[in-house]
């Protein structure tokens, strides 16, 4: 039985498909067996609630939104009071805290349920995965040209294209966030590229991820490539060598029953 409507805000830039934007409503959706009414405009007026999902987004929250899964976009993010049911991880709790506000006791980021609601055949045709934020997309592309052994997926395609692509490769190396999350999500190993200056953000929301799923600070770790060098398998194979992958440290089913529990549209 399908309630009425579940009311969302998400990040949205006009004319661009953001990929961990848009698990948003897709995701929503399948949790909350409901349409998604998306809201524009958030306001501290608002007569309904608003629920805030996924992303870096912790600046737009305020007293007629819940927080279910968003994080800081750097460590002196500044926001109002909320509803906060879970948040990615635990540098947003400690952000909460510092701005004297009650922190909630879970955390994770929502696109780590994606393996409940949506499982791929896994076919592994692939050796290695090259996610590029959108920004970087068609430099990326063009540096890779020729490497039968590297896939490089576009996060401009639909959820489940994106998703069955990352499923498609053994290890993934990523500028997004979500391509990481999402890799780690369905069991691969995953490892975080610069490819440019072009992304926002000092590195916290990475930190913030890495923690909440237990890896050490130390372990978690950026490989800036330079921008004029070529992306073939021999270039990510030293980055194996000498950089540290992100993996789920903890008990991921334990951690998606927990998200579940905290979610207000489960």
């Amino acid at each position: 039985m399908w309630r009425k409507y579940t009311r969302l805000w998400w990040c949205g830039n006009e004319g661009v498909f953001n990929f961990g934007d848009e698990l948003n409503p897709w995701l929503v959706e399948k949790i909350s067996k409901t349409r998604i009414k998306r809201v524009h405009k958030l306001s501290a007026y608002n007569l309904f609630k608003t629920h805030i999902c996924i992303g870096s987004v912790m600046n737009r929250v305020n007293k007629r939104t819940v927080v279910w899964g968003a994080g800081i976009m750097d460590k002196d993010t500044k926001f109002e009071e909320s509803d906060f049911r879970a948040v990615r991880g635990p540098l947003t709790q400690k952000r909460i805290k510092d701005q004297g506000f009650c922190p909630p006791s879970t955390v994770g980021d929502p696109a780590l349920l994606l393996p409940r609601f949506y499982l791929p055949e896994r076919k592994e045709r692939n050796k290695y995965g090259l996610i590029p934020h959108y920004v970087d997309y068609a430099d990326v592309l063009n540096r890779v040209e020729g490497d039968g052994n590297i896939k490089v997926i576009d996060l401009t395609g639909s959820i489940e294209q994106v998703i069955d692509e990352i499923n498609a490769c053994e290890i993934i190396f990523s500028s997004s966030l979500h391509g990481i999350i999402v890799a780690n999500a369905y069991g691969k190993q995953a490892y975080w590229l610069a490819f440019s200056d072009k992304l926002s953000g000092d590195g916290t929301k990475f930190f913030d991820y890495g923690l909440s799923v237990g890896m050490g600070k130390y372990q978690i770790n950026c490989t800036k490539v330079n921008s004029q060098q070529k992306l073939d398998s021999s270039c990510l194979e030293e980055i194996i060598v000498h950089g540290s992958a992100f993996s789920v440290k903890v008990d991921l089913e334990l951690m998606q029953d927990e998200l579940l529990e905290s979610c207000p549209f489960y």
